[in-house]
């Protein structure tokens, strides 16, 4: 299947092949007053560099799933010595990541446990910038509003999924990676437009 991939800061959002998560209707979150709260990995709990980062990695996607390869680097720099990412920081972290290949699932550099994706919910952004909430979640969200809102013009769905995230202010590239799930979802048949009125199939 194809997954929408979280587009960057300067350029557009693109359409890729090997989805980490499928999304469909069943997948909609049974959260009856809006997406979950965006829990953070706690690294204090691991002051030391000297833990080992194979644990650390693995629980920190555990919790934080799917998440994007310089969210993983940005947190635990600190773990490995450096205040901010460098190449050493990124180097380490995929050789952790690499080692535990088995383990997890991976597409755009977004990572989730292997044996966890069931576990998956769909989260509020928290400290995210839209470029580090994957496609698939952001389409999960754009059904989750859909069917608590019926019969939502197009703009209407952005600014509601928007909103759903907890972003205040709707910019170019909010607007842009939203829609671009859209087409995803409408692409595959789980969504439809009529007359500019979005629905779910």
């Amino acid at each position: 299947k194809k997954v929408v991939k979280a587009a960057e800061e300067t350029a557009a959002p693109a359409v890729e092949e090997g989805s980490m998560l499928s999304v469909s209707e069943k997948d909609v979150p049974v959260v009856a007053s809006g997406f979950e709260e965006y829990k953070e990995y706690d690294i204090t709990q691991n002051k030391t560099r000297y833990t080992v980062m194979d644990q650390v990695v693995l629980d920190m996607i555990k919790l934080e799933q799917p998440v994007h390869f310089d969210v993983i680097c940005q947190r635990l720099c600190k773990l490995l010595g450096r205040e901010k990412v460098t190449s050493v920081v990124q180097n380490s972290i995929l050789t952790v990541l690499k080692r535990n290949d088995r383990k997890l699932l991976h597409t755009d550099d977004f990572y989730c446990l292997a044996d966890g994706v069931s576990d998956y919910k769909v989260r509020t952004a928290g400290s995210r910038q839209i470029k580090y909430i994957s496609g698939d979640e952001i389409s999960k969200g754009i059904l989750y509003v859909l069917q608590n809102n019926i019969g939502m013009t197009t703009q209407e769905l952005v600014t509601e999924t928007a909103k759903a995230f907890g972003f205040k202010r709707i910019g170019p590239n909010i607007e842009e990676n939203i829609k671009y799930a859209m087409d995803y979802l409408v692409q595959n048949g789980i969504i439809y437009t009529n007359e500019d009125k979005v629905f779910v199939k």
